[in-house]
């Protein structure tokens, strides 16, 4: 399977070793261990994704994409828009359902119980499969349009309805010393 069948609409300049190197470095990555079941994922009713490919896809994508405060059930959402991708794109299944797979014969043995610093080095290892690409590109794109990431980021959301940021906000740069 090609990359470019594995990759949604949205694209990322983030490279990547880049992504790796932040991902390695990152003090956030003392995340709370995952707080959900297979039971959870099974209750979601996906067609597609088993609830144990399910679950794992929810920490690569916690793993990817770190954010204290984030609840799980908003990763789950990753999931359902992978489940969605599926739903029109059959080949996507193999590579995703893969995934776990991949990752465990990374660190030999079960990638889920293994801790957060070897489950970084065991996506580090896939980084090369066309699957890691699709995976970070999709996690970005769910998350970042998720009006729950918006507020804990602190982005207000779109302007345009409300005219723009010119007149809304634009230079309320608070975190920033006044000369």
């Amino acid at each position: 399977m090609k990359h470019s069948e594995l990759s949604p609409a949205t694209s990322t300049t983030l490279s990547r070793r880049a992504l790796l190197q932040i991902l390695l470095s990152a003090p956030a990555l003392s995340l709370a261990p995952l707080s959900l079941t297979t039971h959870d994922t099974q209750a979601m009713g996906l067609e597609h994704l088993s609830p144990a490919t399910s679950l794992a896809l929810v920490q690569v994508a916690r793993l990817l994409f770190p954010h204290e405060g984030l609840a799980d059930e908003i990763y789950l959402g990753v999931v359902k828009d992978i489940e969605a991708d599926i739903s029109t794109n059959e080949g996507l299944l193999h590579s995703v359902a893969e995934t776990p797979i991949l990752l465990n014969k990374a660190v030999a043995r079960n990638w889920m119980q293994m801790s957060h610093d070897a489950q970084i080095e065991a996506l580090a290892a896939i980084e090369d499969a066309s699957v890691f690409g699709y995976l970070r590109n999709r996690t970005i794109e769910s998350l970042y349009r998720n009006p729950a990431v918006w507020k804990l980021v602190g982005y207000e959301g779109s302007s345009i309805e409300y005219g723009g940021y010119l007149h809304r906000g634009f230079d309320d740069i608070d975190w920033l010393e006044d000369k």
